[in-house]
């Protein structure tokens, strides 16, 4: 970190450099898939314990739905349970005792057309995730995509990798997205050193600082496009969106090879701090990763999905590695940060180190207490840009970070039901 002397200026992390070692996960004897559960509880299952799964199949678990989740593997379901994130997210967990590797007739279906209809269905469920129905949702209203050759968060880097050894994949996505109606520009993102490599792909290059949270949607924006994200509105209503690397080289690979791809790139970051990346067939328990490094987890230890800035906690090795998942930490009980229920000391240091110039220390009041709309009305809280900056400066040490997530999601369920009552 860099900051001068009397903290006049923000902290400066550098992002990631990518390691050259990767290692490759074998197919686990154990996957398990995570399909999100619809909002009526009262729906019934159309799987069951004993039923075949293959590979490519677009796996329907209620009556009525129509299948978002592709499977991964091929293999025999021998549990369903219900697992609960956070803020509200619930899904239904297949547990799949895996067999082979045969293709489903779903993935045949890309032999045939390779255009935007044929691979929606499947943007969801391969690495990066990709949202390719923003170019339907928002039709022909889409004119510039972005290419994010940085990773979200610190230690974390899939998307330079992606970079670095998948370039001819992110050729052939790059030239899948040109094609799309209503696309002008295709604009990719990358530090200086990495020039030599991204200049081959033949798109439009802007170099970005590699400090820390420069990559972040809203900073792209402003920093690349001289655009200002306005509060409360996603890119893709200003006509961009926002795409990472690691994405476009799946959408390449699906037209290169007419198959979905199925393994993931993880970051690892073990107790030491020492990072790998990792290969990971999506599906894959993080205990069967853990196993193929050489990682042990010892009572007290925490595991973290994402980088150390924005990633949460999980409670179970169990849990899958998903299309989205970039990074998983290993963090030893005296390495936790200890969260603290001492009030704000209005130092000013959030306020200082906020990329967003939200004013924190006012906004946290706001929060702390539940009051989300007199956050949001007074104090900007839909400005934010979820860095976890102001978490990381605070020395009372609270947990400003969640707080904001927190509230944002509480206003995302009061204006759901404001909705259901006009």
């Amino acid at each position: 970190m860099k900051s001068s002397l009397f903290g006049s200026a923000t902290p400066g992390f550098r992002y990631a450099i990518s390691p050259h070692r990767i290692e490759d996960i074998p197919i686990p004897e154990q996957a398990m898939l995570f399909v999100e559960q619809p909002e009526t509880r009262d729906r019934k299952y159309v799987i069951k314990i004993g039923d075949t799964i293959k590979t490519g199949q677009k796996v329907n678990v209620f009556d009525g739905d129509s299948p978002t989740t592709v499977s991964s593997v091929t293999g025999t379901v021998t549990d369903i349970q219900t697992y609960r994130g956070d803020y509200g997210q619930t899904y239904t967990a297949l547990s799949i005792k895996t067999a082979g590797d045969d293709m489903d007739d779903a993935i045949a279906a890309l032999n045939q057309s390779t255009d935007l209809d044929n691979l929606l269905p499947f943007s969801g469920n391969i690495p990066g995730v990709p949202d390719l129905t923003v170019f339907k949702r928002y039709e022909s209203a889409i004119h510039t995509v972005v290419i994010n050759v940085l990773d979200d968060d610190l230690l974390v880097s899939v998307n330079q990798w992606a970079a670095q050894y998948l370039t001819s994949n992110i050729k052939q996505g790059v030239n899948f997205i040109k094609n799309i109606p209503g696309v002008k520009r295709i604009l990719l993102i990358a530090p200086e050193r990495m020039l030599s490599i991204v200049n081959t792909i033949g798109v439009e290059v802007s170099v970005i600082d590699e400090t820390y949270p420069n990559v972040l949607p809203a900073l792209i924006i402003r920093d690349h496009l001289d655009t200002i994200l306005p509060e409360g509105k996603c890119p893709e209503e200003l006509g961009i969106t926002i795409f990472k690397a690691e994405a476009v080289a799946a959408i390449g690979q699906m037209i290169a090879t007419k198959t979905m791809p199925l393994e993931k790139i993880v970051t690892v970051v073990k107790r030491d701090g020492s990072c790998q990346n990792a290969k990971v067939r999506m599906g894959t328990p993080l205990k069967a990763v853990f196993d193929q490094l050489n990682i042990t987890t010892r009572s007290g230890d925490r595991i973290i999905i994402g980088g150390p800035m924005r990633g949460a906690a999980v409670y179970s090795e169990d849990i899958p590695v998903l299309p989205n998942t970039d990074c998983v930490i290993i963090q030893s009980e005296s390495d936790i940060p200890g969260i603290a229920t001492t009030p704000c000391i209005n130092c000013g240091e959030c306020v200082r180190v906020c990329p967003a110039e939200v004013p924190v220390n006012v906004m946290v009041r706001y929060l702390e207490n539940g009051l989300y709309e007199e956050a949001r009305d007074l104090c900007d809280l839909m400005c934010c840009v979820e860095c976890g900056l102001c978490s990381y400066v605070c020395p009372s040490k609270m947990p400003i970070f969640q707080y904001i997530k927190l509230g944002k999601y509480e206003l995302s369920l009061i204006e759901t039901a404001e909705g259901q009552d006009e």
